[in-house]
């Protein structure tokens, strides 16, 4: 696995996207669909994938859990608007989580991190102070997502 993840690197930096990818490519914001689909033009693989099947399918992450697209796998070959249809979501449940964290005292928001540098990520950061673990987090976006609900209908519970 830590091979798969390291050839994906060395093409996500021949390409060089990995300034990008890694956030040191200036204003990111302004760039994140360009970077997006420069990187899935590289057709670069999950490095998890093994025998054309997830395997961490139980433990994905959470933007793999909403990534619900409905359209043939050959869209993604060259994705637009147009050829990747997904599932219409009100809101995106890892950016409410990154939202959330901002909010625990002492902490910055989640950072986003694609999966491809997440090994060079995580040993970057081996010292990062702990955030809350997962279901903890959760429980805490639901029980925000819970009183936006109930404000929105006028403070009825």
């Amino acid at each position: 696995m830590k091979e798969r993840f390291a050839r994906a690197v060395a093409r996500v930096e021949g390409a060089g996207l990995l300034p990008a990818l890694e956030g040191r490519g200036g204003n990111l914001a302004d760039r994140n669909l360009e970077t997006g689909l420069a990187y899935f033009a590289l057709g670069i693989a999950c490095p998890f994938l093994e025998e054309e099947s997830c395997s961490i399918y139980e433990e994905r992450p959470i933007a793999c859990r909403e990534y619900l697209v409905t359209s043939p796998p050959a869209a993604c070959a060259e994705p637009t608007a147009e050829t990747v249809v997904s599932v219409p979501l009100p809101t995106r449940v890892w950016a409410a989580m990154a939202r959330e964290e901002k909010g625990f005292p002492g902490s910055e928001p989640a950072p986003c991190v694609p999966l491809v540098v997440a090994l060079r990520w995580a040993a970057a950061h081996l010292d990062a102070e702990t955030m809350r673990p997962g279901p903890e987090l959760l429980r805490s976006v639901f029980a925000r997502f819970s009183r936006d609900r109930s404000e929105g209908e006028g403070g009825a519970g």
